[in-house]
């Protein structure tokens, strides 16, 4: 399987411009041409990429009109509100966004480097350690969306962790999870249990709230991405986040 975006900016754009003449014809079933069209984007996207994007749309698929939004944008006009720090983890980025009126600030931009992707890299390499031996980065992909379980508080390796279950794969094997589940998402709060320098999530947070503008900062912390949805991680990064506070 291709994977035409790598940490949020597009790297093929063949594989993406098929992607999305799928998702027309086959997915949507409807005709590009006809139809005004809304692309988003991940925060500081750079300028190259966008008009990339913006020339494959209307040269290409002939589209009648088109936007492009930062998706965290996007993700404060979904709970109405124009002002705000978003914390965006999706499968191929991590990045906190502070937005100030309607308006992304560039320079409070920052990228963790953690995302989803990492977490499934992550466990894939906690299952080998155990003999579980997984190639396929799909497969371990759903293991972890459906098993992947934030800790309510910082691991450390003395705490007490349950038994393994069984997840049943798409061609039928049972495969041993156990601990994994707890430990793989941890990465995102303890990036050096993968020898990374980066700061945790909820630091992240902190640090940017105390830069940004009142405004910022009134509007409130948004959780956004699919990563976000990961169970316990709401609950975690409340209460991680108010301790700093």
């Amino acid at each position: 399987m291709k994977y035409p975006i790598r940490n949020g900016l597009i790297q093929n754009w063949d594989d993406m411009e098929s992607l999305w003449y799928h998702l027309f014809y086959n997915g949507l079933k409807i005709a590009p041409e006809e139809h005004p069209v809304l692309l988003t984007e991940v925060a500081k996207n750079p300028k190259a990429c966008r008009e990339k994007m913006i020339q494959i749309m209307f040269e290409t698929f002939n589209v009648p009109a088109l936007h492009v939004s930062p998706q965290s944008l996007l993700s404060l006009y979904a709970k109405g509100v124009t002002s705000g720090l978003v914390v965006d983890i999706g499968d191929g980025s991590c990045k906190v966004v502070p937005v100030q009126e309607g308006c992304v600030v560039d320079g409070g931009v920052v990228d963790s480097g953690m995302s989803g992707v990492a977490i499934t890299r992550y466990l894939r390499d906690l299952l080998r350690l155990r003999g579980v031996d997984i190639e396929d980065l799909e497969t371990v992909r759903c293991i972890k969306e459906r098993h992947a379980t934030v800790l309510p508080s910082p691991f450390s390796p003395r705490d007490p962790l349950p038994s393994e279950r069984l997840h049943q794969s798409p061609d039928g094997q049972l495969l041993p999870v156990g601990p994994e589940k707890f430990l793989c998402a941890e990465i995102l709060f303890q990036p050096s249990l993968v020898q990374s320098e980066a700061k945790g999530i909820s630091q992240l947070a902190f640090e940017a709230l105390l830069k940004e503008s009142p405004l910022v900062a009134k509007g409130g912390v948004h959780l956004a991405g699919g990563t976000t949805l990961c169970t316990g991680f709401a609950r975690r990064f409340t209460t991680e986040l108010q301790d700093l506070l």
